[in-house]
């Protein structure tokens, strides 16, 4: 098993993490996000960060064959870079004729996607063609807007936002009160720090590609 710690945005770091039997990769995983999409969503190449190899007793087949798999992890991530500048991530929610999208509120490509039959990527490209043909508008929230911390889950104690949680707002009520910048880094921090709930890999990868094309008001 190799665990990653990639520098990807700044000073900001994504953790991941993938198996491999007799070469071959056999899982892959972004804290409690699993599979090939978790995995593809990763830099293939990280230029920074720390390492480490766990030897352990692995099972499973192989994701894909090893060199399909690397090729199809560098054309994806470079696709994934193309179309968060144009969407944010996949967290935020668009309103567009789509199915799937065509809510007077909007949804995120994280919570079209069960009932899209396409990959992440795909409807994520779907989308980005449609803000691109001016199809779409942002309804100014994000999939994450709806996470209530624990009162007592927070680790940065002593940061402005933490004193907010009381369990009752939710992320989104939070972003009202501060900004939408402010809460991104505010979780971004407590993840960071150690702070884990269901889902919280895909928050952690959907929240670092909002802070490389996002400014503080989106």
């Amino acid at each position: 098993m190799l665990r990653v710690q990639a520098a990807v945005t700044g000073r900001h770091v994504l953790p991941f993490q993938l198996s491999l039997v007799r070469g071959e990769i056999v899982s892959g995983a972004v804290l409690d996000w699993l599979g090939l999409d978790a995995l593809l969503s990763c830099p293939p190449d990280p230029q920074a960060g720390e390492f480490e190899f766990v030897v352990r007793p692995q099972g499973g087949t192989p994701l894909l064959p090893y060199a399909q798999l690397v090729a199809e992890w560098a054309r994806v991530s470079d696709e994934w870079q193309r179309i968060c500048a144009v969407i944010g991530s996949p967290s935020r929610r668009w309103q567009a004729p789509l199915p799937g999208f065509q809510a007077a509120e909007g949804r995120s490509v994280r919570a079209a996607l069960p009932q899209s039959n396409q990959s992440l990527i795909a409807l994520a490209e779907t989308l980005a063609q449609a803000v691109l043909g001016g199809q779409a508008r942002p309804s100014g929230q994000f999939a994450w807007f709806g996470l209530r911390l624990d009162v007592n889950a927070p680790r940065l104690t002593g940061h402005p936002l933490a004193q907010l949680i009381d369990g009752q707002r939710d992320l989104g009520e939070l972003a009202a009160l501060t900004s939408t910048g402010a809460t991104r880094a505010y979780l971004l921090a407590e993840l960071e720090a150690g702070l884990r709930f269901p889902g919280c890999g895909w928050v952690w990868r959907d929240l670092l590609w909002e802070t490389d094309v996002l400014g503080e008001s989106d």
